[in-house]
């Protein structure tokens, strides 16, 4: 089992959308 499905390839770059808008957001936040 080497290839993702097309719901677990979507769910990881909603993950991954969603984990830059937050670190982006914190650092903002914190002035880093």
């Amino acid at each position: 089992y080497t290839q993702c499905t097309a719901s677990a390839t979507e769910a990881i770059s909603r993950y991954m959308k969603e984990g830059e808008t937050l670190s982006r957001d914190i650092a903002s936040r914190y002035g880093n």
